[in-house]
């Protein structure tokens, strides 16, 4: 993963970025496994965005300009659960766009998530919103479960999310054209109610 910050506040625009991931030999610490006091056991596999059989990116920016990572980043790809009985459960997963606005907005997270669980019988597609200038940002659009009927998997429930944001304290998120960079005098903190 990368962090976009500031060297200096005299050029407003001197940034610099700092990563992490398999081009630096600094790895960061990742759980990979807990017990509770049941005796439960869980457990994670992780995998960098750079595996493609846990994410997938566009190769042009996104419909808002946002940009997709394509390495340096680790996710769960496994998460396993024990049962208490003998057996466990497990959940694979899988990623698209985790994106950055190039205005300086920063992270807009994934905009899907796929978890298949019950054995490879269940799949639920969850896609998120990367849109930054309405509030919505992580936000789920949608969610559609499904499970596999012999080869096939078979819608069985959508759920759609409409969100309104409304800016309850504070001007709001600075638009582009009227950036941070060349309006420091404005106040950057508001808040934002959102309903769904």
């Amino acid at each position: 993963y990368c962090a976009l910050y500031w060297k200096s506040l005299h050029p407003i625009n001197d940034r610099g970025m700092a990563c992490y991931g398999p081009q630096t030999e600094q790895s960061p610490d990742l759980l990979i496994a807990a017990e509770n006091g049941f005796g439960l056991i869980y457990s994670s596999v992780y995998k960098d965005v750079s595996d493609p059989s846990v994410y997938s990116y566009r190769t042009q920016p996104g419909e808002l300009g946002q940009i997709s990572i394509t390495g340096g980043l680790n996710v769960v790809s496994e998460f396993t659960v024990s049962n208490g009985v003998g057996g466990d459960q497990s959940q694979q997963y899988g990623y698209s766009n985790y994106a950055y606005d190039p205005n300086g907005y920063g992270g807009m997270g994934f905009e899907t998530v796929e978890v298949i669980s019950e054995n490879g019988a269940r799949k639920s597609f969850t896609t998120y919103s990367q849109n930054v200038l309405d509030h919505t940002v992580g936000q789920p659009l949608s969610n559609v479960v499904s499970y596999k009927i012999g080869n096939t998997f078979v819608d069985v429930g959508t759920t759609v999310n409409e969100w309104n944001a409304t800016v309850v304290n504070g001007i709001g998120l600075v638009r582009q054209e009227d950036n941070i960079y060349n309006k420091i005098d404005w106040g950057l903190y508001y808040t934002v109610r959102l309903d769904n």
